[in-house]
């Protein structure tokens, strides 16, 4: 076999590669809607039975969307399968349209799924908790197949990460001489811009997040004022030292009182009194490590329950301002 038809089957395979796990994905995730989701819905509604906290049901209703958008592309990819069989020459225009044009459904999941998840897990751990009781039930039922709740939610953020790498792929085997290799790298940068651009977006809002929680320990700061505003940025944070004059003349410094901890004081016992929560969630921390950004740049940091979501991603340029989610 010479050097293009040894190409031509690496590319149908990765082609048939993305299908088949494509199917996998979108099973899996009307699952976890059929098992956590639609039971708690009033019936022939959209809206939530008593007891589900509104953050959690906003997260499940974009859930539900990006099993929409992943099931569009589920149609896509099988009728370019049905139409071209047996050698599928054009699938990269099909897979733009129907899903990258789309992505930006993932953005509010993306900016809200660690702190929600927190939520979910502390109910869960709480045994008088009705909500935590109805997850424990349904992660037991033998339609869950060992996955807990925490597991499914980040299901779709794995899989996210996985299709610059499997499209990158598409285009290694897609030589340029072929008719698919410009819409194929389109395909290409366009996903690794969406991405890029949602990450971005992750990392403001949880700045924001950052600094209301901040302003909320200043002793004196009136209530009119608002230090946390989306377009402003965090440049630094830390314990300060004041400065004043001695009877002759010279500076000195004195720290603040014990009384008054530091950030980094707050944030230590935090993580103390939630070491076992964060055990729990370590799982869903590990897999959004795959796309997300760390944030280097200014001496931003996170909090305690997203400090450890922020990685190995290169840093983030855009042109323009991305959206922040509601």
């Amino acid at each position: 076999m010479d050097r293009c038809g040894a190409l031509e089957v690496h590319r149908q395979e990765a082609i048939y590669t993305l299908c088949v796990t494509e199917e996998a994905f979108v099973s899996r995730l009307t699952n976890t809607i059929n098992l956590f989701i639609l039971p708690l819905r009033m019936q022939d509604s959209k809206c939530y039975i008593s007891g589900v906290p509104p953050e959690i049901a906003k997260l499940f209703d974009w859930v539900e969307d990006i099993l929409n958008l992943h099931t569009h592309l589920l149609s896509a990819l099988r009728r370019v399968r049905e139409t071209q069989h047996p050698v599928v020459e054009r699938a990269a225009e099909a897979i733009r349209t129907s899903f990258v044009k789309r992505l930006e459904v993932y953005q509010p999941y993306l900016a809200k799924l660690v702190n929600v998840a927190g939520t979910i897990a502390r109910l869960v751990a709480d045994t008088t908790n009705d909500f935590g009781e109805f997850v424990r039930i349904q992660e037991s039922a033998q339609e869950c197949d060992g996955w807990s709740l925490e597991s499914l939610l980040v299901d779709p953020v794995t899989r996210l990460g996985k299709y610059p790498v499997m499209f990158r792929k598409l285009r290694e085997y897609t030589p340029k001489t072929h008719s698919d290799y410009a819409p194929t790298l389109a395909l290409v940068y366009s996903t690794e811009m969406v991405i890029k651009v949602m990450t971005e977006v992750k990392i403001r809002e949880d700045e924001y997040d950052l600094v209301k929680s901040m302003s909320r320990r200043i002793k004196g700061l009136p209530p009119s004022v608002s230090l946390a505003k989306r377009g402003r940025r965090l440049l630094c944070h830390g314990q300060f030292l004041w400065v004043g004059t001695d009877p002759g003349g010279s500076a000195r410094t004195r720290t603040p009182p014990k009384e008054a901890p530091s950030f980094d004081d707050h944030r230590s016992s935090r993580h103390r009194d939630n070491t076992a929560l964060q055990k729990r969630t370590s799982n869903l921390v590990d897999a959004v490590h795959e796309w997300d950004q760390r944030r280097a740049r200014s001496g931003s940091s996170a909090s305690a329950s997203t400090a450890a979501s922020y990685s190995t991603q290169s840093s983030v340029a855009s042109s323009e301002a991305p959206r922040t989610p509601s």
